[in-house]
């Protein structure tokens, strides 16, 4: 299975690359929208993991423009958020 993790904090998308890639699937990551939009445009994805919190997201203006550009009808979509208590 192939993924693309959005994620703009590096130690986070770190760690999600690393728990998925332990589990053999592909990750391809993308720090930004606009690197996220052209990699949607070039490859095809079997999910997508979005960080729906942050600089990078912000709800469904943000995730309507990776579906459509995704090619594939059985892409699984899932936002990320997160939330760290003290």
């Amino acid at each position: 299975m192939k993924l693309l993790i959005i994620e703009d904090e590096k130690e986070l998308l770190d760690s999600v690359v690393k728990y998925f890639q332990g589990a053999k699937y592909v990750c391809e990551v993308a720090s930004t929208y606009k690197a996220a939009l052209e990699k949607v445009d070039l490859y095809d994805y079997d999910c997508i993991l979005l960080d729906s919190t942050g600089t990078i997201a912000c709800g469904w203006p943000t995730t309507k423009p990776l579906l459509i550009s995704a090619t594939s009808p059985e892409l699984a979509f899932i936002q990320m958020a997160g939330l760290i208590l003290p």
